[in-house]
């Protein structure tokens, strides 16, 4: 009987984490909005790239925060507040749109609220589903799921429901509804995810209860080694302060890569509407089909990516553990490739399409080749993030130190949103922002090289 509760308790907080996960990219519905908004309320290509660059920016500016409520509290706290952020900012933005009312930068202060919920709905679901063992396949799975939030919610969005007489989409409809789901699904998430910290504080009692703390697990662990004749030694986790992370020459540099990577992506992400209305004879339709490009493939990329990881790249030890051997037979070393061939394949793959982008587009019908490219590449990146940064800096302290690098967009995505803002507007080349990325692109991929060579034998 306790078995089937605690399975069916099981599968209540993972479908919550599935739940949570899927309903919470309105965020990435922008280009949808785009031509509806134009109608209603003429911004200028700058006050719809602020908007958007608002909704993209409210999902950092707070990670430090949800990192640490994850690591203090639990992601059902996470889940509770998505809920209260995503029904204030939707039902107001959809208030607002249906009456013309507000401006562009009050909307914009609605999207950075949506953002807010955005990521503390991520969060809640990567860290309530994470294993230790196979924390790529772990991490990947949310991830996934995250990925396909933007598909699942055009669907909905293209349904007969949202349309107006006229048969236009009728983006405050939409919207509101949109905020009254994904309060009642992470409101009822908060609850599930709850059992995932009841059973992470039952463990921690049993081993109280049994009087051997982590240390002294190990230290028992080493003298049962050394009697049988073996040699012990101790892998002690990386230090945890920081101070100490900010030191890391290499955290430097690898916050600089994601600042390209996600900058670069997101800038694409956000403005694909516009990117389509830079093309003759556009539809609503071919902005709708590129953000199914970049969901499905940016799905398939979080979903492959971290089994991939786990196969072909070492095992990832987490915390402090004992290495044994017993002479002359040494333990073997890790074998596999590195976790840093992961981004080096997204930076190249970004490189090709802003390229191609830059060069030889013509037409709208061509975009589904940016669209995917990107998707392919951001998925991938965001699902290997948590590993190396487990692995590098230590899982003791991982929902802070993935909130810090989570900080790395809240610079690149402003820097090429206005960069493609400036180059769309009084008659010059939009395409400039293109080649400015494939420049940026190049450059953090020499410096990941040399992250692979400091690293090596790490990850």
């Amino acid at each position: 009987m306790g078995r089937n509760k605690g399975l069916v308790c099981w599968a209540f907080s993972q479908s919550c984490v599935a739940l949570n996960a899927l309903s919470s990219g309105g965020v990435f519905l922008f280009p949808l909005y785009v031509p509806w908004l134009k109608q209603h309320y003429s911004p200028t290509q700058s006050e719809l790239s602020t908007i958007i660059l608002a909704g993209m920016m409210g999902q950092y500016a707070f990670a430090v925060l949800w990192g640490a409520v994850i690591d203090s509290i639990g992601p059902h706290a996470c889940s509770l507040a998505a809920s209260a952020l995503f029904l204030f900012s939707w039902s107001t933005f959809a208030y607002l749109a249906a009456n013309s009312l507000g401006s562009p930068s009050v909307l914009a202060a609605l999207f950075f609220i949506a953002g807010v919920g955005r990521v503390a709905s991520y969060f809640s679901s990567i860290f309530a589903s994470r294993s230790k063992k196979k924390s790529g396949l772990a991490t990947s799975v949310p991830l996934a799921l995250s990925g396909l939030s933007p598909l699942v919610l055009s669907y909905v969005a293209g349904s007969d429901v949202f349309k107006t007489p006229e048969g236009v989409f009728n983006v405050p409809k939409f919207v509101f509804w949109m905020g009254v789901a994904c309060t009642v699904i992470h409101v009822i998430g908060a609850v599930g995810l709850k059992h995932v910290d009841d059973l992470a504080n039952q463990e921690g009692e049993q081993a109280r209860l049994l009087g051997l703390t982590d240390d002294e697990h190990l230290i028992e662990a080493q003298r049962e080694a050394m009697k049988a004749g073996c040699m012990v030694m101790q892998k002690v986790e990386p230090d945890g302060a920081v101070m100490s992370l900010f030191r890391d020459f290499g955290f430097w540099g690898y916050v600089a890569i994601g600042i390209v990577i996600t900058g670069t992506a997101e800038t694409v992400i956000a403005n694909m509407g516009t990117i389509v209305m830079e093309f003759p004879g556009h539809a609503e339709s071919v902005a709708a089909a590129q953000v199914r490009f970049i969901s499905i493939a940016g799905t398939l990329a979080k979903l492959c990516t971290g089994p991939l990881a786990d196969w072909i790249c070492p095992p990832v030890d987490e915390g402090p553990t004992l290495v044994c051997w017993c002479e002359p037979v040494r333990p073997d070393p890790k074998k596999g490739t590195s976790r840093m061939l992961i981004p080096c394949i997204c930076l190249t793959i970004l490189a090709s399409v802003y390229a191609y982008t830059a060069l030889y587009i013509t037409n709208a019908d061509q975009l589904w080749i940016l669209s995917i490219g990107t998707g392919l590449a951001y998925g991938a990146s965001w699902a290997i993030l948590p590993s190396i940064t487990s692995v590098i800096w230590g899982a003791r302290n991982l929902g802070r130190n993935f909130g810090i690098l989570s900080y790395a967009p809240l610079i690149g995505t402003p820097i090429f949103t206005y960069v493609y803002a400036w180059t769309s507007e009084q008659g010059r080349d939009w395409r400039m922002m293109f080649l400015i990325s494939v420049g940026s692109v190049l450059a953090a991929l020499v410096w990941c090289g040399m992250l692979w060579r400091r690293w090596s034998g790490l990850l």
